[in-house]
């Protein structure tokens, strides 16, 4: 099992709806399906456990640094079991937790079935749901440029943020397997916000003017329903640019936007949620 593998082992483990998961067994189960005996397996797998629980405790850090609900926790008795988020809150937070989990998943499958330019309106839609006003879908282009648009106002007691006002400015990254947003796209977006800072570019054509001429400072912001890989997220650090991934805004919509009058049958309705991004 190399590191990769390692990492993939994890990402399956996440991906699982038990209520337990015995991390030994789990370790067990897949050296033995790979061919080793018994006692092999059982020798081998002490070294793997210890590496495999690393990479959990990575995972579920990343989580919390993205603001995303870890599908498991360590067992505070046993570290070698993990156990659901849902069953190891408070009583009145579980509830919460398991429609978030759930839904997450759902709402994540969702976003690889849609069109790119449905896509647009799910990246406006989670500015709005992120407290950004005056939000607007551009007119759109499956090209690059500006996707969305808006205005972050902060509504502070402290007399320093009364007049600050922040102009944001996303674009929209679907893929239709949840794959991968490279370096390239990284630098494409970068040169269309440097080109939108020097009052250039195809920017000026979707965007109003007086937005265009604000003084205000520009927040750039990708968003994809795919992932980011480390160099690529060092690339879009290294030039200011946020980024958001699918898993991320997967529980954006699922814990922030009211989701009742899309859902049947306690499932998300697909239909119904593109209809209502298309009304």
């Amino acid at each position: 099992m190399i590191k990769i593998q390692i990492k993939d082992f994890v990402t399956q483990l996440f991906r699982k709806r038990d209520t337990r998961i015995n991390l030994s067994e789990e370790v067990v189960k897949f050296l033995q399906e790979d061919g080793m005996s018994d006692l092999e397996a059982l020798e081998k797998s002490d070294d793997l456990i210890k590496r495999i629980k690393r990479a959990v405790n990575k995972k579920i850090r990343e989580c919390k640094h993205q603001g995303i609900t870890p599908q498991y926790l360590f067992d505070e008795s046993n570290d070698d079991v993990l156990i659901r988020t849902d069953l190891v809150v408070s009583t009145h937070e579980e509830k919460d937790i398991h429609r978030i989990l759930e839904w997450k998943d759902q709402i994540s499958e969702f976003l690889k079935t849609i069109s790119w330019q449905e896509f647009e309106k799910i990246c406006g839609l989670i500015l709005e749901i992120n407290g950004i006003q005056d939000c607007n879908v551009t007119r759109g282009s499956k090209d690059g440029g500006v996707d969305v648009y808006g205005w972050l106002k902060y509504h502070n007691t402290k007399r320093i943020f009364h007049d600050i006002n922040l102009r944001v400015v996303g674009q929209g990254k679907h893929r239709s397997n949840g794959g991968e947003v490279t370096n390239t796209d990284i630098s494409e977006f970068v040169t269309d916000i440097d080109k939108l800072r020097k009052k250039q570019g195809f920017s000026l054509f979707v965007l109003p003017h007086e937005f265009v001429e604000s003084p205000f400072p520009l927040i750039p912001i990708l968003i994809t329903n795919g992932y980011y890989r480390g160099d690529t997220i060092n690339t879009a650090a290294n030039y200011g640019i946020i980024i958001w991934n699918g898993e991320q805004i997967s529980e954006d919509i699922a814990r922030y936007f009211d989701l009742t009058d899309l859902v049947s049958n306690g499932k998300i309705d697909k239909e119904k949620f593109r209809s209502y991004l298309n009304r």
